[in-house]
């Protein structure tokens, strides 16, 4: 083994063991759905989640693959406080919304009524995935319940389904981040110089974690690109490395 190989593996596993820290210390979701697809026969499913007597509330929904056409939606959200008293989450203004797009109330991320499965919802919150909702409730709270699902304006295109997919998840703490498939817990790239190649070769690092779109292909931003920026996602997201070696 030479030098310069055993310092790229020190150097592997000391990024690995930060990122291990790093995650070991982020909140759990107190409750999270499992994996929900476009072309999943079951569209809309039920979401419960214990509070414990927490104040904070933090609903999340996170895109697995590329973040296009993921429109989610929290169908009928409500709290119940520990006094029994059910607070509709329509009604409560949140402190915080981020998403990719506008978060909105009665209506889904473009606007238009929520809908899924070919069923409208006059009640719920319409949101783009990645997105972050916080609310600060008005008393210790016991439950969490909405049902959830990705809006028909999502999940049909041309009418198939699209590549959609999104994880739900309720915290009780702020969360620095979530990921479900957490494609950061290693490295982000090898260092080039690392590398020992033969004379006439050299070694190109053309992608760091996340890579989502293809470098060789030019992809349209707009969200009705969805279907072409999916179909040019990049399987393997981590530290992408073109290494030469001798024969």
């Amino acid at each position: 083994m030479n030098t310069l190989f055993r310092k790229a593996n020190a150097s592997l596993l000391a990024l690995l063991g930060l990122a291990a820290l790093v995650s070991a210390a982020d909140p759990k979701p107190v409750a999270e759905s499992p994996l929900l697809l476009a072309k999943d026969k079951q569209r809309l499913i039920e979401f419960n989640a214990e509070l414990n007597g927490s104040r904070e509330l933090y609903l999340l929904v996170a895109e697995i693959d590329g973040n296009s056409c993921d429109w989610a939606n929290w169908i009928e959200p409500e709290v119940v406080l520990a006094d029994g008293t059910v607070i509709d989450l329509t009604k409560l203004k949140w402190k915080e919304a981020q998403s990719l797009g506008t978060t909105r109330i009665g209506k889904n991320y473009d606007g238009k009524p929520l809908k899924v499965a070919g069923k409208e919802y006059a009640r719920g919150i319409g949101t783009h995935a990645s997105s972050f909702i916080a609310y600060e409730l008005p008393a210790p709270a016991k439950s969490f319940r909405a049902k959830v699902g990705i809006d028909d304006g999502g999940a049909i295109r041309g009418g198939k389904a699209s590549s959609a997919d999104v994880k739900f998840a309720v915290f009780t703490t702020r969360p620095a981040k979530y990921k479900p498939v957490d494609y950061d817990a290693g490295p982000l790239a090898v260092p080039a110089e690392l590398f020992t190649v033969p004379e006439g070769f050299e070694v190109t690092i053309w992608a760091t974690s996340p890579q989502i779109l293809n470098p060789t292909i030019s992809i349209s931003t707009s969200v009705a690109a969805c279907m072409s920026r999916k179909a040019s996602t990049i399987a393997v997201r981590r530290a992408a490395v073109r290494k030469a070696t001798a024969s």
